[in-house]
């Protein structure tokens, strides 16, 4: 049963008992005429039928109003072993999920624990490898520097073995021309 379903009924029971109550009421100034009228004990038998009458629509509403009451509560008895049942259900429940989230806690922990470890490896290899991988990007960067410096000379000199070569076919034909 839903909370609107149970708020309806605990609204008809509402319902159902201020009307026992108006019901009473009415029947305690019905019975006040009579007590404050003495002499109107004898009254007429229309009177006493119609009176009688209102008594007995009276106390049909009382029944009616009573059965719906009971109705009302037996309803009201099952929902609450049905909420008690459940209650038991998300209590199990409940336990349940502590127990995941405690699990799920521990491997983050753990998860941490190894992540830090980790980490510190790596500041290890960095430090410890950190000095030969600058001296290898130093190396590498001092290389194309060396290279220009070679290829420069290598221009230089191969100027000069074409000048040489120049001049040394020169000097030959002169020798060859005496």
């Amino acid at each position: 049963m839903t909370e609107a379903e149970r708020d309806k009924l605990l609204l008809d029971l509402k319902l159902e008992q201020e009307k026992i109550s108006k019901t009473q009421e009415e029947k305690d100034a019905v019975w006040e005429k009579v007590k404050n009228n003495p002499d109107r004990i004898f009254m007429t038998e229309k009177e006493s039928n119609k009176i009688w009458k209102e008594l007995l629509e009276i106390q049909k509403s009382l029944l009616t109003t009573e059965e719906r009451r009971e109705q009302s509560m037996q309803v009201l008895r099952n929902n609450y072993k049905e909420i008690m049942a459940n209650r038991k259900k998300d209590g199990a429940i409940l336990q349940e999920l502590k127990t995941e989230l405690k699990k799920t806690k521990d491997e983050v922990e753990k998860t941490n624990t190894e992540l830090r470890k980790l980490s510190q490896t790596v500041a290890k290899i960095e430090y410890e490898h950190g000095g030969k991988i600058q001296s290898l990007l130093d190396t590498v960067t001092s290389y194309p520097e060396k290279f220009d410096s070679i290829e420069n000379r290598l221009e230089s000199i191969e100027t000069k073995i074409d000048k040489h070569s120049d001049q040394i076919y020169c000097l030959n034909s002169k020798v060859q021309a005496f």
